[in-house]
């Protein structure tokens, strides 16, 4: 019981809660805060720290959308990673570099490059 008490509080203190608490609930008026609490906590203090402004957690689904676009996943799979109802709202998280669309346009320039000598 004892090993138990001492992992519990040692998770306390790794979600950054009142070492002296074990049990937390309604006598001691102190709760943890809730998982997702904790990551937008330390996602703020990181872009706070990075000098990141005017960028929202939200705005992640976004970043990840794009980028596994940009790296080959169908928009299907997109779809079903952000749990869209439609594609519709996957086009509109994903934002395609200009880096990204210029190789696009460079795909197209070397297939007309290798029309003209095929014609040769």
């Amino acid at each position: 019981m004892i090993d138990l008490l001492l992992e519990i509080k040692q998770d306390n203190l790794l979600m950054q809660i009142e070492p002296e608490y074990i049990f937390l609930g309604p006598k001691t008026k102190k709760k943890p805060p809730s998982p997702v609490k904790r990551v937008r906590r330390a996602f703020n203090t990181a872009l706070k720290e990075a000098g990141i402004e005017d960028f929202h957690f939200h705005d992640l689904r976004h970043t990840s959308a794009s980028h596994l676009i940009m790296r080959g996943a169908s928009m299907k799979a997109v779809q079903e990673h952000l749990n869209h109802s439609s594609p519709t709202m996957t086009n509109r998280y994903a934002h395609l570099s200009d880096k990204f669309q210029r190789e696009q346009v460079e795909l197209l320039n070397g297939l007309c490059g290798e029309e003209k000598s095929r014609k040769k």
